[in-house]
């Protein structure tokens, strides 16, 4: 039996972390649920077209961006 790369094995053991989409209660200011929303792990190709849509290093204008 080939044994596998260990690029394959890394790959194996979080590809369910990369794909899980993570749940966000969208609240009103009493606290009752309005709305639930999924949203899938942002990624450094993520962050890195933010960055370029900016054109700055800056945390706030990079994160506003990905929000947006």
């Amino acid at each position: 039996m080939a044994t596998k790369r260990t690029v394959d094995l890394i790959t194996e053991a979080f590809s369910d972390v990369m794909t899980a989409r993570r749940k966000y209660e969208l609240k009103s200011p009493n606290g009752d649920i309005l709305k639930e929303i999924f949203f899938p792990p942002l990624t450094r190709h993520d962050r890195i077209q933010a960055q370029a849509a900016t054109g700055t290093d800056e945390a706030l204008a990079i994160s506003t961006r990905l929000l947006c």
